[in-house]
């Protein structure tokens, strides 16, 4: 994640298979950098595509009480935890 990325509350994940996912941050969970490091861990763990990643990022947030909304298609995905 670049400071940038951060600054703006999003991180984006390009995957060795072209796809893309992008992970956007509701304000009060981009003020909790532990949820931010979770959500980097379940991403450079997922071994997969990019179901593999969102189905990774998706568990984490329901087990931790969040939310995560996904949109978009194969190759550009968005998922947003709030």
């Amino acid at each position: 994640m670049t400071p940038q990325q951060a600054a703006s509350g999003f991180m984006e994940l390009d995957l060795p298979d072209g796809g893309r996912v992008l992970v956007s941050f509701s304000e009060e969970v981009s003020s909790n950098p532990d949820i931010e490091a979770s959500v980097v861990r379940m991403m450079l763990a997922s071994t997969g595509g990019e179901d593999d990643v969102r189905a990774a990022i998706a568990d984490y947030a329901e087990a931790s009480g969040l939310h995560a909304a996904v949109t978009g298609e194969r190759g550009s995905l968005t998922i947003s935890i709030g």
